[in-house]
Formats: structure tokens, C-alpha cells, sequence
């Protein structure tokens, strides 16, 4: 009996740790390039979701990494840009960051051949955050002047340019530093519903 219990307990603590790594992993790509997130906090984060997904599948779980086609041409994917970056000399703090989200993508994808279930969290967490990026938009829309007093302030001043300018020319950014990200995450979170009760439907 006693064995049983370790065994289940040892099974339900992989569940946790893997779905809280998909779901702070999904977390930090739903909320980057908003005031939501800064941008520190974020990759301790996104760094904190892989080590999770490491200790959780590796680990306590002692799954192998499976690697497709897909993940091979990734890898080699990555390989080229991080040689690229080397050898013209593109090091900077910037492309430090790119490199390190890159690759823990990469890892992200070798880790998460998981059941769907897993996913259910985070896909609901992109529903709401879509939801609540669209209604952002028509809050800016309407109340351009609060806006502007409150939350514009929340954006760094690169950002605050950036918005501003993208409003005289009649754009929008919502919550997020660009009209291409808002349109992203708002889709997104649309895509998953409409494709969610779909699946219901059959």
C-alpha cells in the first residue's frame, strides 16, 4: 500500500510541476511586449518555466527527449542565427535575449510531447488575455485622454514614442506596445475560442 501511495503521489506531482511549466511558459509569451509584464521579470520567468519542464519530464518523470524532423531543422535553425550573430559581430544585449528565447523554445518544443489535457490552462489563459487585449483596444479607442494619463505611463519611454505615434496615425496598441501584438494576441485568444466550440459541436 505504501508503494501505491508513494507511486501516486510521485504521479501527481509531475502533473503539477509539468502543467505549471506550460502554463508560466504560455504566460510569458501572452503577456511580453505589454506594461503587464517587465521585461526582467518576464525572462526569470520564461527561464523558471524551462527548468521546471526539465525537472518535471526528466527527472521525476525520466522521460527521454524525443526528437522529430521538426526539432532537428529548429535546432539547426538556431545554430545558423547564433552563427550568424558571431560572425558579424552582432553581440549585443539585445540579440543575447533573442538567443536565450530562441533556445527555450527549442527546449520547450523537445519537452512538451505531453497529453492535450496538460494544455487545457494555459489555452484558457490565452482565451481570457485575448479577450481582455481586445477590449483594451476599444478602451484606448473611447477613453483615449485616460489613457494616455494612465496607462501610457506604465510603457518604458521608447515605448510611449512608439504608441504614440502609431495613435496619430488613428492605430491602436491596446495593452500592448504594438498594433501587430495586439492583433496577435487578440486572434489568438478568438482562434482558441471559435476552434473550441467547434470541437464541442463534434
Amino acid at each position: 500500500i505504501n508503494v501505491l501511495t508513494d507511486r501516486k503521489y510521485k504521479f501527481n506531482i509531475n502533473i503539477n510541476l509539468t502543467v505549471i511549466g506550460i502554463f508560466l511558459f504560455v504566460f510569458y509569451f501572452t503577456t511580453n511586449k505589454t506594461f503587464l509584464l517587465p521585461s526582467l521579470l518576464g525572462l526569470i520567468i520564461l527561464m523558471l518555466s524551462v527548468v521546471i519542464l526539465l525537472i518535471s519530464i526528466l527527472l521525476i518523470n525520466n522521460k527521454g527527449i524525443l526528437i522529430t524532423r521538426v526539432d532537428t531543422l529548429w535546432v539547426i535553425f538556431l545554430i545558423l542565427f547564433v552563427s550568424h550573430i558571431a560572425f558579424n559581430n552582432l553581440i549585443t544585449q539585445e540579440t543575447i535575449v533573442d538567443i536565450f528565447v530562441y533556445t527555450s523554445c527549442i527546449i520547450f518544443l523537445l519537452l512538451i510531447k505531453v497529453k492535450i489535457s496538460y494544455f487545457d490552462y494555459p489555452l484558457k489563459l490565452i482565451k481570457i488575455l485575448g479577450l481582455i487585449y481586445a477590449c483594451s483596444a476599444i478602451f484606448q479607442y473611447l477613453y483615449t485622454d485616460v489613457y494616455i494619463s494612465y496607462i501610457l505611463p506604465l510603457f518604458n519611454q521608447y515605448e510611449q514614442f512608439t504608441i504614440l505615434k502609431l495613435l496619430n496615425k488613428n492605430s491602436y496598441t491596446g495593452f500592448t506596445n504594438q498594433t501587430a501584438h495586439l492583433a496577435g494576441y487578440t486572434v489568438s485568444g478568438i482562434g482558441i475560442i471559435l476552434f473550441s466550440n467547434w470541437k464541442r459541436k463534434f
